[in-house]
């Protein structure tokens, strides 16, 4: 995991910058914000069909978190949810820091042999959001593992890639300059690695069906397609055994 720390370290300061214009560049307009709130949307779905409580202490910790874009949305649409962010990069953490007054509370910290041991099987539900395809291939089993120690027996890990069969996300993969190295991965892989990992694969979905600024105003046919293998992301949800 050496390589990815490195790469996101020198990108921390202008990762923001450098994906708004990938998506502006094959959506048009601000395509960032509309994928946080379109995966806050399907996290919370895929937990109603697993008959997860949507309100009260659910603990739930973003693996790989980034600058904490989707820790801020999250925080914003959750009610009650003690939300955690973890990442292998400092300078990432160091930029999430910044925004505090959107963290509100949520706890961040560098994803290492202590940490583990600090917060081992603490959580609910952990997500790990566009991670695998930055990770090479002969490592992607261990971060598996390594999320899941994170992970109460039971808890859910959920998932979230790049569509390796749409073309427009290969599109905006290829213009982004942190994602020059990366290996797109199909849910089917992801599947084969959850249950290596030891979880029960118990939903796949298919989102980003239509365009981002028009999923809310049409969320029925964005679940409508979501059984077919075209949309722009997917995800996969497992339980911990």
């Amino acid at each position: 995991m050496e390589k990815p720390e490195v790469e996101f370290d020198q990108y921390a300061a202008q990762y923001e910058d450098l994906r708004k214009d990938a998506l502006v560049s094959a959506l048009g307009g601000d395509g960032a914000s509309y994928f946080y709130r379109n995966k806050v949307r399907w996290i919370q779905e895929n937990l109603k069909t697993l008959n997860y409580p949507l309100r009260g202490s659910l603990k739930v910790l973003d693996y790989g978190c980034g600058r904490g874009d989707l820790l801020a949305t999250l925080k914003r649409e959750s009610s009650g949810w003690e939300i955690a962010g973890a990442d292998i990069s400092g300078e990432m953490l160091a930029r999430a820091s910044l925004k505090s007054q959107l963290l509100n509370g949520c706890s961040l910290f560098i994803l290492d042999e202590t940490s583990k041991l600090e917060h081992s099987e603490k959580y609910d539900l952990v997500l790990l959001v566009c991670v695998l395809h930055h990770v090479a291939l002969p490592s992607r089993r261990s971060v598996i593992r390594d999320a899941s120690a994170y992970l109460r027996k039971g808890g859910t890990l959920m998932v979230f890639e790049h569509n390796p069969l749409n073309p427009l996300t290969r599109a905006v993969v290829k213009k982004c300059p942190f994602d020059r190295d990366a290996i797109l991965l199909p849910s089917q892989e992801v599947c084969e690695l959850l249950r290596a990992g030891g979880f029960s694969v118990k939903l796949t979905r298919h989102i980003v069906n239509i365009p981002p600024r028009f999923i809310s105003r049409f969320w029925f046919f964005e679940k409508l397609f979501s059984g077919l293998p075209f949309g722009g992301q997917y995800t996969v949800a497992g339980a911990k055994l």
